[in-house]
């Protein structure tokens, strides 16, 4: 008899997977850090981070019932949950420069200031490459086209090419704006990424 394979699976969180969604966000937040600024920080980059304190942070969020301008899904491999994404909606303007115009100018291309943000997007490393990523990313999309939302923005960090290379190939592309973000070991530059939600 063969083996079931555990459905990988997509849905909202709920309180009880903030204790997993702040571990997969340290673990991902400390290897994106010292890809920058190298291996012998790691312990330091680490030691400044809470899992506690990020769970609080998470089961506070998860449990806003009811607000329909942001959402958190998780991604599971059975009933595990091995990676996560969070959103917010009528954001995007204070990322692009203002709620002024329909669109940003100056951009390479079409940026509307109604776009939603990306604000968190992981999954576990050992997880990856098994579509978990993508289907978190349609699960955002499908959010969203209901309420017209226009597209989704998301600040990635530049030497991150795993990362680049995944939301390239789902659609997005850089604007043109960076940021820098002090990690108290070294700076690391972030630049922001659009994608336009079609039907």
């Amino acid at each position: 008899m063969t083996e079931r394979t555990p459905p990988l699976t997509v849905r909202s969180a709920t309180s009880q997977d903030a204790g997993a969604v702040a571990s997969i966000q340290v673990a991902s937040l400390v290897d994106s850090v010292v890809n920058v600024v190298g291996q012998q920080y790691r312990d330091q980059v680490a030691s400044q981070l809470s899992v506690d304190d990020i769970e609080e942070i998470w089961s506070t969020t998860i449990s806003q019932e009811g607000d329909a301008s942001r959402g958190v899904l998780v991604a599971r491999n059975g009933e595990e949950v091995v990676g996560f994404a969070a959103y917010v909606t009528g954001t995007a303007s204070d990322e692009v420069g203002g709620s002024g115009p329909a669109s940003v100018p100056g951009l390479p291309f079409d940026v509307p200031t109604s776009s939603a943000q990306i604000l968190a997007f992981e999954v576990e490393a050992e997880s990856r490459r098994s579509g978990h990523g993508s289907r978190l990313l349609a699960a955002i999309a499908d959010s969203l086209r209901p309420s017209g939302c226009p597209g989704l923005v998301i600040w990635i960090v530049g030497d991150d090419q795993a990362r680049v290379r995944f939301f390239e190939k789902a659609g997005f592309a850089p604007v043109g704006l960076r940021r820098s973000v002090d990690t108290g070991v070294g700076e690391v530059v972030e630049h922001l990424w659009f994608a336009a939600l079609t039907d």
